[in-house]
């Protein structure tokens, strides 16, 4: 019998991708979010209560698990009272591998989250693979797509900056990969990339053409941008986050294209205009 596997942040875009993929290859799964009922239920998911700012909700979703599909909620920014217990955990329940979604650069990066969730991952005795993955294509039809469809208009802090986007889809698969195969992928970091760089002109001129009306790139500074969000009510720590996101694209750092995910995926990746196409309806206007 496989052993059980736990995918947290499952009602999320690359967590609910992963439940998927491991439950067609048959393996069993443990789904867990912070409000669980939000989780579909279907046949070979069990569904489990986590939230890692309540300790007392880690033993539960543990027991009984081998392998951790583990993400930060991006509300998080305080690793030290969330995640890093939620490893000491893992520890205690005898885990024996983790998959971590982690971020490109993240090693050269202190100031992001996933850099004490990483080093602490080194420092346990916990095999784990990073998944390091680089901007997700979804933050167009997540966090930006009523700017674009309201507003016609992305608005990041971004520069000129280009990014090597990548499909959340991709990236679940292969953790699935990971989950499923550790042996083969235990002490590796994997930089996770789409197949071109982009900046944010260029993707706005590809979303007016498949929409079929002009988007524009309004390239805010850094500091229109936290006032623009605050200003919406987002809360602050998740601004600070999302600002800081921006930072190494501005600069040039996330240009870069890797061939890890067409080596491992064994097949090119997910190009920008097919994840634009297979979505244009997020960005459509409802009729008057």
């Amino acid at each position: 019998m496989k052993d059980m596997i736990l995918v947290t942040g499952a009602t999320g875009t690359v967590g609910h991708n992963v439940m998927e993929t491991l439950v067609a290859a048959g393996q069993p799964t443990r789904a867990a979010a912070r409000t669980p009922d939000r989780i579909a239920a279907r046949p070979g998911v069990e569904t489990v209560r986590l939230d890692f700012q309540d300790h007392d909700t880690f033993a539960p979703a543990l027991e009984g698990v081998s392998g951790v599909f583990l993400m930060r909620p991006p509300q998080l920014a305080d690793m030290e009272t969330t995640l890093i217990p939620f490893l000491h955990a893992c520890q205690h329940h005898a885990v024996s591998h983790i998959s971590f979604l982690s971020l490109i650069g993240v090693e050269r990066n202190r100031r992001v989250p996933h850099h004490a969730v990483e080093r602490a991952l080194a420092d346990s005795s916990i095999p784990y693979t990073s998944l390091r993955a680089g901007y997700f294509m979804q933050n167009l039809t997540g966090f930006l797509a009523e700017d674009i469809r309201e507003r016609d208009q992305i608005y990041v802090p971004a520069g000129r900056g280009r990014t090597s986007f990548v499909d959340a889809s991709d990236i679940a698969e292969l953790a699935a990969l990971t989950l499923c195969a550790p042996d083969r992928h235990g002490a590796q970091a994997y930089n996770l990339t789409g197949p071109q760089a982009l900046d944010y002109r260029q993707v706005a001129s590809i979303l007016s053409r498949i929409l079929g009306r002009p988007i524009r790139y309004a390239q805010p500074s850094h500091r229109a941008f936290r006032s623009e969000m605050l200003r919406r009510g987002i809360e602050p720590d998740f601004v600070k986050v999302l600002s800081m996101l921006f930072w190494p694209v501005k600069l040039g750092m996330a240009a870069k294209v890797y061939p890890d995910t067409a080596r491992l995926l064994n097949r090119a990746p997910t190009r920008l205009e097919q994840f634009i196409e297979r979505n244009a309806d997020c960005w459509r206007r409802a009729e008057p």
